[in-house]
């Protein structure tokens, strides 16, 4: 095994990090949290590497501390950091909504928690397809069977991991085959011409993720299947992009009538109330999802 050790940027509490999201805890096949080791499996040159990843010290002083199955290079570092979110401060965030009520309380509540990114802009728009118009757990039971369907299996210690599947696989792929899985057609046509454009360089991501988030959205609202939730969703997980916000998003929306005691509320109205924690617009969303997830599992 190879060895990394880190220190992210304070505050950062590791262990709810990658426990709390239902989307780290249950990445499927690519990952999971157990027993305060956090496993991820990530392509890197043409091979799947296992992290088992774990933390010491405390919130305010964090190492993190890396076992890699393959040699830790500048790439594969990288990766790891955008991953965990390893250099992204927290504090001025904090600032920001210091003097709302309902978020400082989640702040105080969920002190330290950064958001887990996925690998790639395409993991993270594959994601927002499979999530389209049908409930998280379905979507996730949806991209659980995608990625080991199509992943690249790992075995260690008596695990199974598959990576994240690559667009070169997808692109060779036929509707049916992931319609097989129990995507609509659309869906399969969606991913299928998502991985064919990255292939063909009509889409890159190192691109988009130069460009100031309204031109980002512009250019992948031009593929067929992404709307700007989408869009958004993906410029959040997959780029770091946390000036944006997904307010088309339907459970977003029940959370902020409730929040609101109003009956109604629009996209626009939900992005006027976000407007003042400009540009960190998707922490705020994140910490609103993470104090429903919490509540859920009685945490």
């Amino acid at each position: 095994m190879h060895h990394l050790k880190l220190h992210p940027v304070p505050p950062y509490d590791f262990d709810r990090s990658v426990s709390l999201s239902p989307r780290e805890v249950n990445i499927g096949s690519t990952g999971f949290f157990e027993d305060g080791t956090f496993y991820r499996v990530v392509n890197h040159n043409n091979n799947v590497c296992l992290l088992k990843i774990n933390s010491s010290g405390t919130i305010e002083e964090p190492e993190i501390h890396v076992e890699s199955t393959h040699p830790i290079d500048d790439e594969l570092q990288r990766k790891i950091k955008h991953i965990l979110e390893i250099n992204i401060d927290l504090k001025p965030f904090y600032n920001r909504v210091s003097k709302d009520p309902f978020l400082a309380e989640l702040v105080q509540k969920f002190y330290g928690i950064k958001i887990i990114h996925t690998e790639s802009l395409f993991e993270a728009l594959v994601i927002a397809i499979s999530e389209q118009q049908i409930s998280l757990s379905v979507a996730m039971q949806l991209t659980d069977r995608f990625i080991r369907t199509f992943g690249i299996p790992l075995q260690n210690d008596g695990k199974m991991f598959h990576a994240f599947p690559q667009p070169k696989q997808i692109a060779e792929l036929q509707p049916s085959q992931i319609r097989d899985l129990k995507f609509t057609t659309r869906k399969a046509e969606y991913i299928i011409n998502l991985a064919q454009m990255i292939v063909n360089k009509k889409l890159d991501a190192e691109k988009i993720g130069e460009l100031p988030s309204r031109d980002a959205i512009t250019e992948l609202t031009k593929i067929r299947g992404i709307g700007l939730w989408s869009a958004e969703y993906a410029l959040i997980r997959g780029l770091g992009k946390h000036d944006n916000i997904p307010a088309d998003d339907i459970a977003l929306q029940r959370i902020m009538k409730s929040i609101h005691k109003v009956e109604q509320i629009s996209s626009d109205q939900i992005r006027k109330l976000f407007k003042p924690w400009h540009p960190y617009e998707g922490y705020a969303v994140f910490y609103i999802f993470l104090e429903e997830w919490s509540q859920r599992r009685g945490k």
